[in-house]
């Protein structure tokens, strides 16, 4: 889609926006913890309020919900949605009317690199963990706060520390898809002169050459990643020396954590960030575990039966609320994360709740020989296609065995081929992918789906 007004127009004043934003959500690290809990109540009225008047979807589904005297007690009363719910009444979620499901599917088929959808909104795609497509726009607004919501807790800790860099540098790892909502947020926003971006799926010898070179103050990526990256630097191969290191989109598990702090001696700041909300939570720099952004979302952690569960507990999934994006309307929006609250004061002084770092399992990697694959290869193209609902892949000696469900016509040999030719690229020869769709993908005996199978695990889906 062609925007009406020029894209770096429309940047700067974006980038503005987050000048004018940032002080006031700065501040909200450090509100008194009834000061956060009026503002969340503040919020979620005005949010309900909105949502009943603009979006069909949640006149129906709210109509008993006196918002004007609504509580943080009385969520509970709300129904939950799902992700799949979302997709099925997309239309009717939204609240500007000029927007569709087709209209934006249509812009991020497009995409190649950041762009506006109306000169006003970004729309954004994710399969995530849960391997179920979702697309997901918000307004000129919420795009800023999103942005400052991941970058917030650097900035008062740089702040408060007098910690600050003329020359700052970043080396970031990422997906290197602008429907990715990371890389679309760095595009708008960022100064990109000063960064140097590698895609995961490239070669380890390609980003190792490239970093050196580069020479980055901030190191940024998935934590798997980064964890290739440390075992480099400590084989002498990649010599850099960051001031900060920022992981996020897996679990930091604590061998890895482990690791990038044996290798550099840096505050790592972890995200728990989703496409539905941005940064649901972030860690201080202070102490182990994130703050949760409680003024920008509401997170309700749920047993497997959506009962609440209290700190010390971990939950089978999160409810989230997104308090800021008033395009799509998120309420009590279920997120198959698994976190556990933490009663302890921060040292930090901040009064937002915090989570201990959200583990499971890592993203397994695919390795093929020497070659090394991140599952965003895969989850990539899957997910940009529309009518592709879910999928597994599971990995083959030459390459990969995709099954998917699907919602509409997909053109498999297409998916097929632009999958191989990610392969070839990332260095396997002569790679062989076949997708087939299917009406059912296989769950373990829990009822999970695990949603990359590499080789020496196709024996051990059932746990």
């Amino acid at each position: 889609m062609t925007d009406a007004l020029p894209y770096e127009t429309l940047r700067e004043r974006h980038a503005r926006t987050v000048a004018e934003l940032l002080p006031g959500l700065l501040a909200a690290l450090d509100l008194p913890r009834a000061d956060v809990l009026r503002l969340q109540v503040k919020r979620l009225r005005e949010l309900v309020a909105w949502a009943k008047e603009a979006s069909p979807f949640h006149r129906r589904r709210l109509a008993a919900v006196d918002a004007a005297s609504l509580t943080i007690e009385e969520l509970p009363r709300l129904p939950i949605m799902t992700r799949s719910d979302m997709m099925a009444s997309y239309d009717e979620i939204l609240t500007d009317r000029r927007l569709t499901l087709d209209l934006v599917n249509s812009h991020l088929a497009g995409l190649r690199e950041d762009a506006y959808l109306l000169d006003h909104h970004h729309a954004v795609m994710s399969s995530g963990s849960s391997g179920l497509r979702g697309v997901f726009v918000y307004d000129w607004e919420g795009w800023a706060i999103c942005y400052c919501g991941y970058l917030r807790n650097l900035l008062r800790a740089r702040r408060r520390e007098k910690r600050f860099y003329d020359d700052e540098s970043g080396g970031i790892l990422g997906a290197m898809n602008a429907a990715h909502s990371s890389t679309a947020l760095f595009q708008t926003f960022s100064k990109r002169a000063r960064h140097v971006i590698f895609s995961v799926t490239s070669s380890l010898a390609e980003i190792v050459d490239g970093l050196n070179r580069a020479q980055p103050t901030v190191l940024q990526g998935y934590p798997s990643a980064l964890h290739l990256l440390a075992l480099e630097a400590r084989e002498g191969r990649l010599c850099i020396a960051p001031k900060d290191l920022c992981v996020g989109a897996e679990p930091l598990l604590p061998e890895i954590r482990a690791t990038l702090e044996a290798t550099w001696p840096v505050p790592i700041w972890n995200a728990w960030g989703t496409s539905e909300a941005g940064a649901l939570a972030l860690s201080c720099g202070y102490a182990p575990g994130m703050h949760l952004s409680e003024d920008l979302v509401i997170v309700e952690p749920v047993d497997d039966q959506d009962r609440p569960v209290g700190p010390g507990t971990r939950s089978s999934a999160v409810l989230v609320t997104n308090l800021y994006n008033r395009v799509l309307p998120l309420i009590r929006c279920k997120i198959t994360d698994e976190v556990v609250v933490v009663e302890e004061e921060c040292p930090c002084g901040s009064k937002l709740r915090r989570i201990a770092d959200i583990q499971g399992r890592s993203e397994e990697w695919f390795r093929y020989g020497d070659v090394s694959v991140h599952p965003v290869l895969f989850r990539d193209p899957l997910g940009m296609a529309p009518n592709v609902v879910e999928y597994q892949v599971v990995q083959t000696v030459p390459g990969a065995s995709i099954r998917i469900r699907t919602g509409g016509p997909v053109d498999l040999p297409s998916l097929r081929d632009a999958i191989a030719a990610s392969l070839r690229k990332a260095g396997v020869p002569e790679p062989e992918v076949d997708v087939a769709s299917v009406a059912q993908l296989p769950r373990s005996r829990t009822g999970k789906i695990q949603r990359f199978v590499p080789l020496g695990r196709q024996g051990s889906q059932d746990s």
